[in-house]
């Protein structure tokens, strides 16, 4: 049975800056819904096999955030929000590179770019976005494994959201002995429509109705956008986005509608 006094956000499988600002967003929207008096609850739960994540919801699950279309939840019932909620920023894709190497991608254009292999951890959603667009990948492991691939040039990049890639680094920087050696290039920004919505548990839909309803309101006051400048100006402004070369991407596997990419930053 469910208890609707607790809803239960599951916030795994991410960064720990992503699990910060999604679960800050969830609990301005719920306080703005009949459902404020609700407890939320943070369950951090990584489910590193793309089927066990799929099916998160027949677990206590009563909503949680992924990427638009993520083909690990094809064909399970749930209820899907249509309105982005991180402006695209998933989508910008700043490259974790050997710093050695800075001086070749500089320079390096898109042609040479898809010559050289990303590195992408199992059941990405990237993965299949970086062939369909004509990039090697080596596909396997996780994230921190992909990045000792990267140091033992089995790959060339890893490609990471700009929302997520200086505090990813940080955490593998912190865990490894002579990890300086990886930085974040200080050029590029490969950027593809990559938008994250809620999906809601099927027998929620009194949570969905009112989420629906919180996240129209939000998008004329300046709550929200207060609270993405709070997690992520800093990483905007720290790496430059709007003044580097960008390399755009098509994914065919979000919906028509979320196709154009809602950069408002």
């Amino acid at each position: 049975m469910i208890d609707k006094q607790t809803i239960n956000f599951w916030n795994g499988n991410k960064s720990p800056a992503r699990q910060a600002y999604e679960l800050a967003l969830l609990e301005l929207l719920l306080a703005n819904t009949n459902l404020r008096n609700s407890k939320v609850s943070n369950d951090l739960t990584d489910h590193p096999k793309a089927e066990d994540e799929g099916n998160v919801f027949e677990h206590q699950t009563d909503i949680l955030v992924t990427v638009a279309g993520n083909k690990k939840f094809h064909h399970k019932p749930l209820i899907s929000l249509k309105t982005p909620i991180c402006k695209g920023l998933l989508g910008q894709r700043v490259l974790i590179i050997r710093k050695q190497d800075q001086t070749q991608f500089t320079t390096m254009t898109t042609n040479e770019l898809k010559q050289k292999i990303a590195g992408i951890p199992a059941t990405w959603v990237d993965a299949d976005l970086f062939r369909l667009n004509g990039f090697k990948v080596l596909e396997e492991g996780s994230l921190a494994h992909m990045f000792q691939q990267l140091k033992d040039k089995k790959c060339d990049y890893v490609s990471l959201g700009v929302n997520e890639a200086q505090s990813l680094l940080n955490e593998y920087n912190n865990g490894f002995d002579n990890s300086g050696d990886l930085s974040i290039e200080d050029s590029l920004l490969i950027s593809y429509p990559l938008p994250l919505v809620f999906y809601v548990h099927p027998e929620r839909q009194d949570l969905a109705e009112q989420l629906k309803l919180a996240l129209q309101d939000l998008q004329v006051n300046a709550d929200w956008e207060n609270l993405f400048e709070l997690h992520y100006g800093q990483f905007i402004r720290s790496l430059n986005v709007k003044n580097r070369r960008q390399i755009s991407l098509k994914n065919p596997n979000i919906p028509k509608e979320l196709q154009a990419l809602p950069r408002g930053f």
